[in-house]
């Protein structure tokens, strides 16, 4: 027997409504949004069972993906063991975050399986906003792996990452997926479709958007920091600790060194990118990679 169209419509403002209020009452309180109900399942549990609703789906799927965005912390989470003894408030912390492991997990999971467009922008959205959060390094591997089939999406996405990256950790991860993809798309010199050959071109091209950021002098001073590091004595200690305090990045506090590091390994990759496909010929009037 058909549905009511009415009925239905009802049915579908009541639940926008729900996706609403759970959405609200979880930011504004997430430790209480993340523990179970009288009733059953979490608040936050109840929204993600909507991502299995007909007709709301993408809905509940772009709300779930704000609010991670919004109360998943700096650092990466860990599975903190209960036999592990704390202070009361320790305690609390330590189970808040056990549950929104156990829910971010599944959360990306069920993203990565469904290869929609919804899902790949909540995808982007997540890695845009929280970098080096956990599962980083899987979902940059998903959504190039999309790339042959929603390529703008993924291409501007990915692209505008590395642009605005200011640590290079990020260009490192994405561009060493982009290297793994061209070496799919072109093992043994040979295309596999013509699908998988643009987007091949169009991650390549969009990496060389990266942004140079470290200067002669302080890969000089990474040299220092790297011979300091190799002796030992208090005096090489001492010029070790003032190399360091000099390479420290403004408000990040990254060390220079790192960037080094993560800036030559990206580099790296993007160059073995541009060679794998100039050695199959499909690259033959890129004028933009010359200066690669």
């Amino acid at each position: 027997m058909s549905q009511n169209p009415k009925a239905a419509s009802l049915t579908s403002a009541a639940t926008k409504t729900t996706i609403a209020t759970l959405s609200n009452e979880i930011l504004t309180n997430p430790a209480s949004g993340l523990a179970p109900t009288e009733s059953g399942p979490s608040k936050l549990g109840q929204l993600t069972a909507l991502l299995d609703h007909p007709l709301l789906s993408s809905l509940s799927m772009k709300s779930l993906t704000l609010l991670y965005c919004d109360i998943l912390p700096s650092y990466r989470l860990r599975q903190h063991s209960s036999n592990e003894k704390v202070k009361k408030e320790e305690h609390k912390t330590r189970v808040f975050e056990n549950r929104l492991l156990t829910a971010f997990t599944a959360f990306v999971g069920k993203l990565r399986r469904d290869d929609s467009k919804c899902s790949t922008r909540c995808l982007l959205e997540v890695v845009k906003s929280k970098e080096g959060c956990n599962f980083y390094p899987q979902i940059i591997q998903t959504l190039v792996r999309r790339s042959v089939k929603h390529s703008d999406i993924v291409c501007k996405g990915l692209g505008g990452i590395v642009e605005r990256d200011r640590r290079w950790q990020a260009s490192s991860v994405i561009i060493g997926e982009v290297a793994k993809h061209c070496n799919r798309g072109w093992k043994d010199g040979v295309k596999r479709n013509s699908k998988t050959d643009e987007s091949v071109r169009r991650l390549v091209k969009d990496m060389t958007r990266v942004n140079l950021r470290v200067t002669k002098e302080e890969v000089e001073a990474a040299k220092v920091l790297s011979r300091a590091n190799k002796k030992k004595g208090k005096k090489m200690s001492e010029v070790r600790k003032e190399v360091e305090e000099e390479m420290m990045e403004g408000d990040a506090m990254e060390s220079k060194s790192n960037i080094i590091r993560w800036q030559g390994e990206t580099l790296d990759s993007l160059v073995r990118c541009y060679l794998q496909g100039m050695r199959v010929g499909v690259e033959e009037n890129d004028e933009e990679l010359v200066g690669v």
